[in-house]
């Protein structure tokens, strides 16, 4: 783990759920850079809802010290009573757990579900919400409304995300965490693999994973990760 992400997860280690009072407070929250957002979004004429409340406590009490995340996370609740036609218009019922990843972040790019002045006005004027998170940064929670399942699910959700990020920092040359030993033997991976032989590299690693249980497993998971990140680009390239 970088140690401004430990930073950062000490930082959030006894906040609160942050209840939603406005659209430009979600998206605000929904769009900080680096931090990965817990949506709870419920009624309050909703028996569901009502049982989902101290679990929901439970699980931001347990997860903002958990020390096997890779990132920071907020949690926040939206009453859907009041933002029904705006933040929850999208929704088909209640209540709903999701996790919004932060926008993604480069040299090269903005963040491009943050609103323009013209849309904050246009939305002032017209009452329209004009921000959008796009749907590849949310993912649904879909099983037992539990803490033990909500909690594994985020922090899969985080910490697979997390790891796609520097795979791709990796893949695109960008400087990577110098002490993490993972990262860099993955990198020296990269800088040998053969990319016209994906397949047969692919079929060698998951033979390792079958037949080992040792300490480098780690190593062999994200090798994995990043063949998948390289044929998904080179269907990406073969498409245009």
């Amino acid at each position: 783990m970088r140690f401004s992400l430990i930073l950062a997860v000490l930082a959030v280690a006894f906040a609160e759920i942050i209840p939603i009072e406005s659209i430009d407070q979600f998206y605000d929250l929904a769009n900080k850079d680096g931090t990965y957002t817990v949506v709870k979004y419920y009624t309050e004429w909703c028996s569901h809802c009502k049982k989902l409340k101290s679990v929901y406590k439970e699980l931001d009490e347990q997860l903002s010290s958990e020390s096997n995340l890779n990132a920071p996370i907020q949690f926040v609740e939206v009453d859907c009573d009041t933002y029904g036609s705006t933040i929850c218009k999208r929704l088909p019922g209640y209540p709903i757990v999701e996790v919004v990843k932060p926008p993604t972040l480069d040299a090269n790019t903005t963040v491009t579900d943050t609103p323009t002045l013209f849309e904050r006005v246009k939305r002032a004027i017209f009452g329209e919400n004009t921000w959008t998170i796009s749907d590849d940064r949310i993912v649904r929670f879909e099983g037992s409304r539990s803490v033990n399942p909500l909690q594994g699910f985020i922090t899969m959700v985080v910490n697979k995300d997390v790891m796609k990020r520097q795979l791709m920092d990796i893949i695109e040359g960008r400087p990577i965490e110098a002490q993490d030993k993972v990262l860099n033997a993955i990198k020296e991976y990269y800088n040998e693999l053969e990319h016209n032989n994906l397949v047969h590299e692919r079929a060698r690693l998951e033979r390792i994973l079958k037949t080992n249980d040792d300490g480098q497993l780690d190593i062999v998971k994200g090798q994995l990760e990043l063949i998948n990140l390289l044929e998904t680009t080179n269907e990406i390239v073969d498409e245009l």
